[in-house]
């Protein structure tokens, strides 16, 4: 199926899947460095490369099983973090091994810092104390962008939501 597109749009399209920048696409497609943030906005406007970007988004989610469906189960799981499960019923950190999945996939990175006591010979005496610090990927963000895919924010004033929310995410 011959494409209606010219040689350096095609590469313009192929270049955005890299990383979805329009200005850096259009500079490896070909397009003047000077004028390439404008050619590569203007490129996204165009209908037939807009569709072609979308037709290529889709071919590379069917490839890898990706579907709407997980990514907004994703960003539930960001969003709807619940913080007390990350504890035992003794109020302890689980080991991040123990940690349920929704919890687990939520955090971004932990900080562990430990202060011990030496003896004469530099080995290790005993732990003073531990901090741990849990920081999770950005909620705010999350619940903005399923308020989006839900139409909470377009001023209708009644909410599209026909489902709960489930109770895991709860």
């Amino acid at each position: 199926m011959k494409s209606d597109l010219n040689l350096k749009q095609t590469r313009f399209v192929d270049e955005y899947q890299v990383d979805l920048n329009a200005t850096k696409a259009a500079i490896r497609a070909g397009y003047s460095e000077k004028t390439a943030g404008v050619q590569g906005h203007e490129l996204l406007k165009k209908p037939k490369i807009a569709a072609k970007i979308q037709e290529e988004f889709q071919k590379r989610a069917k490839k890898v099983n990706l579907t709407a469906e997980m990514v907004i189960r994703e960003m539930m799981r960001l969003a709807f973090i619940n913080v007390k499960h990350l504890y035992d019923d003794d109020g302890n950190f689980l080991p991040i091994k123990d940690l349920p999945d929704d919890v687990a996939c939520a955090i971004s990175g932990v900080d562990l810092t430990e202060l011990k006591a030496l003896d004469g010979e530099g080995d290790i005496k005993k732990l003073i104390s531990q901090t741990k610090k849990i920081k999770f990927w950005d909620k705010r963000a999350a619940l903005e962008t399923l308020g989006k895919h839900l139409g909470l924010f377009n001023g209708g004033g009644e909410t599209p939501i026909d489902e709960p929310i489930p109770d895991e995410f709860l």
